[in-house]
């Protein structure tokens, strides 16, 4: 972020627009830096205030600085305390707020404390350029308003409705139509300031709306009938016109219409309370936030309708293949869209008869079931075989899921003495394909894999100690030169560099190889890779990096035991060699298995308790 100067006669490049992000999330503090520097800022990131305070002092202060006000203000806080401190702390710079929350309150906090504008995550990368270049015009703007008044105002106003018309766009995300409702609300109340918000979203047989949805102190939310009455109302409303009634004897109030295709599919009623009125740029916030949450309301309801239809499988009364290729693609489509990640599973339950175990199929599917969220998709291609679709998480976030899965199916299974076993493939966009087709086949890739896997052969499971797992691994090592553990660990370490944005995790236990594991991670420096490192050691100086965790090894594996686990979006690979004879050769497993490698990263993670959450 430093700006480097001299005296050389001629004249010098402008500096570039200096960008701090601050994200206790890796992932997305790489996504910005990224995203940002492709488009020629100057960006730093930090997982803190405190670090980012550091690296500002340093490097000079920035222009921009993007920051979560939930995570400033961790808890029950005050959302507008880390605003105001940012902007106490740098009182050049503005502050774009974005945050992983939908509260409407957060928002509204974070714009009173100083924040100029406020976006939502996962944020699309065309949206997040825009504001970006929006907030570094803004005091260019300013200096000329006197003699650009006009076009200052314009260009604001457009700016408004564009960052109006990306917040509707959050409505789109729910799968489920309640969901879509209540921020449709939300977002209405908040860009009006409207004391109440009731919403009419449900159609009877005779064509009638019912109420679904309220918001404020003195807002009913039963499921009244819309009132058919006045028919002149009414009558605007579908033809797709805002009406506003101002009364003096009660709070003005404003009907907003949700059109589609010429059919009124929903509307709003809003009342402005304390006596006031509706202003003219809240009424047409009304008008511009009416056709997406229309469209939102009627593609939730597609979707509810594609799930109650008889594409749904009749032993589970789960929805089937059909439903996840519909819902399928529009996924895939909106993770392109917004650069967001999404997991696919193929859930295989091995060696079950549903003909035979009729009666362990509910249970089944309620393993699965409660291990997922609301907004998760779970589909049945047969009693035997699942699939789940998870938008918003990454490839550790997937495999966690997988063994959460895989558990719970195990406890029923064996609950109900039935001989199968689960097997599950996990495939992430865009790691594995940025298609439905691929994510699908790459995921049924890895169920064969799980039913080929070593780990099977071994008889290694979930609760095998690690010291148990190393011992079965050497029973079928090859004795190897000694120095190939070293140029394994130099190799690993050196791709690092090569691929900072891989998310993931490298585990190494050097054992007698300290030299070859310890020189290339000082190469390192600060170098910033979204990778994190994590080094066994029994008290030696640990090399400084932005991204290397020093830790123990459990008490009963040997010190002379070397370990390597690289796990996450790179190439899996796992090492265990063991003590050297006397001519230097070592006995050596490696694998590039992904099961195993997936067991003993989590074996590790329970042993020694880094950070991959299970």
């Amino acid at each position: 972020m430093g700006r480097d100067s001299a005296d050389r006669g001629e004249s010098l490049p402008p500096a570039k627009p200096r960008i701090l992000a601050i994200d206790d999330q890796l992932y997305f503090r790489s996504f910005v830096e990224g995203l940002l520097s492709e488009a020629g800022y100057a960006v730093r990131t930090a997982e803190s205030e405190a670090r980012a305070a550091e690296l500002a002092a340093r490097e000079g202060e920035p222009d921009v600085v993007i920051a979560d006000p939930a995570q400033l203000s961790p808890g029950k806080a005050d959302p507008a305390a880390g605003v105001q401190r940012l902007r106490s702390r740098w009182p050049n710079a503005v502050v774009l707020a974005l945050s992983a929350s939908a509260d409407a309150s957060l928002r509204a906090a974070a714009l009173r404390a100083g924040a100029r504008d406020f976006m939502q995550k996962p944020v699309d990368r065309e949206a997040l350029l825009r504001a970006v270049a929006g907030l570094l015009a803004a005091p260019k703007r300013e200096a000329e308003a006197s003699q650009s008044g006009r076009l200052l105002d314009e260009n604001v106003g457009l700016m408004s409705r564009v960052s109006l018309l990306e917040r509707a766009m959050a409505l789109f995300e729910p799968r489920v139509r309640r969901e879509v409702e209540r921020r449709a609300a939300e977002l209405l109340q908040v860009e009006t300031r409207a004391r109440e918000v009731a919403l009419w979203a449900d159609v009877r047989g005779d064509g009638a709306l019912v109420r679904t949805f309220a918001l404020g102190p003195g807002a009913a939310a039963g499921p009244e009938v819309f009132p058919a009455e006045p028919a002149a109302r009414l009558e605007a409303l579908r033809a797709g016109r805002l009406v506003a009634e101002p009364d003096a004897a009660k709070p003005a109030q404003v009907w907003v219409p949700l059109v589609r295709t010429g059919k009124l599919v929903g509307a709003a009623r809003l009342a402005a309370g304390d006596g006031r009125a509706f202003e003219p740029r809240e009424l047409d916030a009304c008008a511009r936030i009416a056709a997406p949450a229309a469209l939102a309301l009627e593609a939730a309801l597609d979707r509810e309708r594609l799930a109650q239809s008889s594409l749904r499988e009749p032993l589970t009364g789960l929805p089937g293949r059909e439903f996840l290729d519909e819902v399928g693609r529009t996924e895939v489509h909106k993770a392109h869209r917004f650069g967001r990640r999404l997991s696919l599973l193929c859930v295989d339950v091995e060696g079950f008869d549903p003909s035979r175990g009729t009666e362990a199929v509910p249970a089944l599917v309620s393993a699965v079931t409660r291990t997922l969220r609301t907004t998760d998709v779970l589909v049945a291609e047969r009693a035997a075989r699942f699939w789940v679709l998870v938008t918003d998480t990454d490839p550790l976030g997937g495999v966690v899921l997988k063994r959460r899965i895989a558990q719970r199916l195990r406890d029923v299974l064996r609950e109900a003495h039935i001989e199968a076993t689960p097997a599950l493939g996990v495939a992430n966009f865009p790691v594995d394909g940025e298609t439905l087709e691929l994510l699908s086949s790459a995921a049924e890739r890895r169920v064969q894999e799980e039913h080929a896997s070593v780990v099977r052969e071994l008889g290694i499971e979930a609760e095998t100690p690690l010291s148990a797992m190393g011992a079965r691994l050497l029973d079928r090592a090859l004795w190897l030169p000694d120095d190939f553990v070293g140029e394994a660990a130099e190799l690993l370490i050196g791709d690092l560099a090569c691929r900072p944005r891989d998310r993931g995790l490298l585990f190494l236990a050097p054992g007698p190889d300290k030299k070859r594991f310890l020189a290339p991670l000082t190469a390192l420096g600060d170098i910033e890779t979204a990778t994190e490192v994590f080094l066994a050691t029994d008290g030696d100086t640990v090399p400084s990096g932005p991204a290397i965790t020093a830790l123990s090894l459990p008490p009963n594996v040997s010190a002379d035991t070397s370990w390597i686990v690289r796990f996450g979006e790179g190439p899996p690979y796992a090492l265990v060699a063991g003590k050297p004879r006397s001519d230097g050769a070592r006995p050596v497993f490696h694998s590039a298995d992904p099961v195993l490698v997936e067991h003993m990263t989590f074996r590790l993670r329970a042993e020694t308790g880094f950070g991959v959450r299970a």
